[in-house]
């Protein structure tokens, strides 16, 4: 999973001068430290998330890549997951936009899902 959300980030740095005119996007970061009692014994767990997306304009298109790292240490496991997303959309009409995705995810046990998919959004 690394490998691909390190791929894609390249992928995003090598593109980024020829999009950077018009590009937008957001960068995430989240922690949380939980403590519940179960039991009767104390459960402390850490969490935090990293997460980026960026779109830019393609001539009529739309290119959005979107991805996120998550930690979590709980019941004395760890577990590091991450995933990415690459989506290409249009806006059909003027309040139409629709396109199609595909995206990976580690699921922390070294698998890799992916999914490949159509999307579509109406403006109201």
């Amino acid at each position: 999973m690394k490998t691909i959300l390190l791929a894609t980030a390249a992928a995003a740095l090598f593109a980024a001068p020829a999009f950077a005119q018009d590009a937008i996007g957001s960068v995430g970061v989240t922690y949380s430290n939980p403590s519940i009692e179960v039991a009767g014994a104390d459960v402390d767990a850490d969490i935090w998330t990293v997460d980026g997306t960026v779109a830019m304009p393609v001539q009529d298109w739309t290119v959005t890549l979107n991805g996120a790292i998550d930690y979590t240490k709980a019941f004395g496991e760890e577990d590091t997951s991450g995933a990415a997303a690459a989506h290409l959309t249009k806006l059909w009409t003027s309040d139409v936009r629709a396109g199609a995705f595909v995206a990976a995810n580690g699921i922390g046990t070294g698998d890799t899902v992916w999914t490949v998919s159509a999307e579509a959004q109406k403006y109201l």
